[in-house]
């Protein structure tokens, strides 16, 4: 203890200190992140248009409102107009890669992400998006040549 007053020295029992240090990796936790339950995925979530372009690029059809925003299925039938049941949606697409993500940390609700698991959950979700994207795309390229 170079240039240390003995009276700087402090003793703490072993068990004092590990408390001591749960409760500020408690406290740490809970700091505020910037994000919320509710903007976990904001800026990452996936997208009507990302499916859209998809189904552009490979023409695929439109619903009876001349929208093609939902994954293609191949149900469907065509009386004039274009009567498909509907794939999934972007909205249903996200709540699927949403509890992958949260299941990548052992959670089901995006309130219960821990400050330190923030970023392996939104990791795991771009990931999660990025490969369905990929997937998909891959999918309705082939459709195409069919």
């Amino acid at each position: 203890m170079i240039g240390k007053n003995v009276s700087d020295l402090i003793t703490i029992s072993r068990h004092d200190l590990d408390e001591l240090v749960r409760q500020r990796v408690a406290e740490a936790s809970r700091q505020p992140t910037g994000f919320t339950a509710n903007t976990l995925f904001t800026g990452i979530a996936i997208d009507p248009n990302d499916i859209m372009t998809i189904n552009k690029r490979h023409g695929m059809p439109e619903d009876r409102f001349g929208v093609s925003s939902s994954v293609y299925s191949r149900h469907q039938y065509d009386d004039g107009n274009i009567i498909r049941n509907d794939g999934s949606s972007a909205k249903e697409l996200h709540d699927k890669l949403r509890f992958l993500a949260l299941a990548v940390v052992g959670e089901t609700k995006n309130g219960l992400v821990t400050r330190a698991d923030i970023t392996t959950v939104r990791e795991a979700y771009s990931k999660f998006r990025d490969d369905f994207l990929a997937l998909y795309d891959d999918r309705a390229a082939k459709l195409a040549k069919e």
